[in-house]
């Protein structure tokens, strides 16, 4: 997540962080890791409900020398078994969790993978150097929305707020939904940057668009990057960049 106040210098100590923050990030227990606790609750309780029913029919029979085998049988049983599929449970759905985001992480790693590639293409100095290896996937996400975030940074002096409006206008009358148009506005400005990169200089003295990742959470910045790498390859925003608009009157 960029802070509201980050600007062009913020890029290269960004960047010069990043492995370090990622080693120190702290995760959340994921909703089946918590489930997994609350069932090892369960089956502990469980157990020690089963050893005092025992404990309660032993001492029944010392002091009045009377049995119940049948009501005894059946709460063995039942506390029993039911402990033992509790712990199971609760030994098992932390690995799912963990095998559950790490396929999400995949997912959203893949889908984020040609924006990255546009914009680090475009900004190639915010791309971290430290070799990470293919396997880790959630850390190359964390590596990944990093750097489309640092080259957004720096590419977004190579456009005015002029050009953001523009590309506002643009997609609402292709007809893009209100919740959708900042997204695809944010990945009209970018594309029309990555275009300017190789033949301009940077702007001066000049409004700068808005980055749509500043101030979210991990979940909505996420879910924010993705509807931008979509739009980035739609055919509106494709259009509103071939056809000039971005270029004119910045």
């Amino acid at each position: 997540m960029l802070p509201a106040d980050a600007d062009r210098g913020d890029v290269g100590e960004s960047a010069a962080g990043s492995d370090d923050e990622l080693e120190r990030g702290v995760r959340p227990i994921p909703l089946l890791g918590k489930a997994g606790l609350g069932f090892l609750g369960l089956g502990t309780l469980l157990g020690s409900l089963y050893a005092i029913q025992r404990v309660t029919f032993v001492v029944i029979h010392l002091s009045t020398d009377t049995s119940y085998p049948d009501l005894e049988n059946f709460l063995s049983t039942l506390l029993k078994q039911a402990a033992v599929l509790s712990i199971a449970f609760g030994l098992c759905l932390p690995p799912l969790s963990v095998a559950v985001d790490y396929a999400r992480s995949w997912d959203t790693l893949r889908r984020l993978r040609p924006l990255w590639r546009e914009l680090t293409g475009a900004a190639p100095y915010v791309v971290l150097t430290t070799a990470v290896r293919r396997w880790r996937i959630p850390f190359r996400l964390e590596r990944c929305v990093i750097e489309i975030e640092d080259a957004s940074l720096a590419l977004r002096e190579y456009v005015s707020m002029n050009v953001y409006e523009k590309a506002q206008d643009f997609v609402r009358r292709e007809g893009a939904p209100d919740e959708d148009v900042d997204a695809a506005a944010e990945a009209a400005w970018l594309r029309a940057a990555v275009q300017r990169t190789s033949a301009h200089q940077p702007l001066k003295e000049v409004e700068y668009p808005p980055l749509g990742v500043t101030d979210r959470d991990r979940v909505s910045e996420l879910a924010w990057l993705l509807k931008v790498a979509k739009a980035y390859r739609s055919a509106t925003v494709v259009e509103f960049c071939d056809s000039g608009q971005s270029f004119a009157r910045q």
